[in-house]
């Protein structure tokens, strides 16, 4: 009975603290959640200035020093020639970025289609900054009999950062 009445106001402040620490989820707690074991496989991936960085269909990437994104959103088209084949067009692929913070004028994410012919990209820049985007490589390549499914694709991007002094 004494360790009742001891243990009581114990017990009762872990439930009350409890209670008041059960607040709604953020909106970004939310989003981790909803994602579920996606959030796990799709890590975000820092990308860092003028180096190569892979994203997978449905990943992001951060630059840290402006805090500006890149989301590798889907694979448009890929017409590229199939593996171990001769071919006398050698095809393209697209695929379409969704990059949000690079523009001063806006803070909305906006799509932009890059391919390995169209290359690279201009994303905006400012105070004498200026931010491209390159298309290196995207895998796997087109093989004979063998169709990709969308979660299989990894886009090889390059953020390449010229600075007022360049």
């Amino acid at each position: 009975m004494n360790v009742l009445l001891f243990l009581t106001p114990w017990l009762m402040a872990s439930i009350l603290y409890g209670c008041q620490n059960n607040q709604p989820a953020t909106q970004e707690q939310t989003q981790v959640i909803t994602q579920g074991s996606t959030a796990q496989t799709m890590q975000t991936v820092n990308i860092a200035a003028n180096v190569p960085f892979t994203l997978q269909v449905g990943q992001t990437g951060i630059y840290e020093p402006i805090g500006a994104t890149i989301r590798f959103a889907a694979v448009k088209s890929d017409t590229r020639c199939l593996t171990g084949m001769k071919c006398s067009n050698p095809g393209e692929a697209i695929i379409q970025t969704n990059v949000k913070g690079f523009l001063v004028t806006t803070d909305a994410e906006e799509p932009v289609v890059i391919s390995n012919k169209n290359n690279p990209v201009m994303l905006g820049g400012d105070a004498g900054f200026a931010y491209t985007l390159q298309f290196i490589d995207l895998l796997p390549h087109p093989q004979k009999g063998k169709p990709v499914s969308t979660n299989e694709y990894k886009a090889t991007l390059k953020l390449i950062v010229k600075t007022p002094a360049q």
